[in-house]
């Protein structure tokens, strides 16, 4: 049975442009990068001119994740091999 996922990625990149699967695949990544406890407690929103918005649950953990915010921005470019997390900014 054949994947349908280049023919799906190729369909969105056409209709939505480049740049938006690839936010979508950061998106997707959130997990990946800040592992199940963080994730538990946030939910990403937006990608905006390179700054990922995430909603985190409560003051005292989005305190803690932005001290962290630098560590994790380099964890995308680790592992998503591109810049399209630059920033994140935690509300």
């Amino acid at each position: 049975m054949k994947s349908i996922e280049g023919p799906l990625n190729a369909l969105l990149t056409r209709l939505t442009g480049p740049r938006a699967l690839i936010e979508y695949k950061a998106f997707r990544k959130w997990r990946d990068v800040v592992g199940e406890k963080i994730a538990d407690v946030t939910e990403p929103e937006k990608i905006v001119y390179g700054i990922l918005y995430v909603r985190v649950r409560d003051h005292v953990w989005r305190n803690e994740l932005m001290m962290m915010s630098e560590e994790l921005v380099e964890k995308y470019r680790t592992l998503m091999g591109e810049t399209i997390v630059k920033k994140i900014r935690f509300i």
